[in-house]
């Protein structure tokens, strides 16, 4: 599986699935999403199970619309396989917050 081809470093992709499997979505940094329901105009429908961090991005998820009660905090350059397993269950997530290294 290629990394994506995105050429600042900035950027985090999610996964609905363990293994870097199903629906995705690419944030490009730096970016914040104060309510993931509805900032995208779909239903991503708040969980996800893995997690790829790009080089220069350091992406961060919270329990609560608007940045509250931050969950976890991942690192750049890493590869989450099985955000469960790892870290617990991931049931709440409602904003995200993606910052880049200068």
């Amino acid at each position: 599986m290629p990394p994506p081809p995105v050429g600042s470093g900035c950027w985090a992709r999610i996964y609905k699935e363990e293994n870097f499997k199903g629906e995705s979505l690419t944030l490009l940094g730096p970016a914040e999403v104060d309510n993931v329901v509805t900032d995208w105009g779909f239903d991503w429908d708040p969980q996800f199970k893995s997690l790829i961090v790009g080089p220069k991005g350091t992406f961060t998820v919270y329990d609560n619309r608007s940045f509250r009660d931050r969950t976890a905090t991942f690192a750049p350059g890493r590869y989450f396989r099985d955000l469960d397993e790892q870290m617990g269950v991931f049931r709440s997530i409602r904003s995200m917050r993606l910052q880049c290294a200068q």
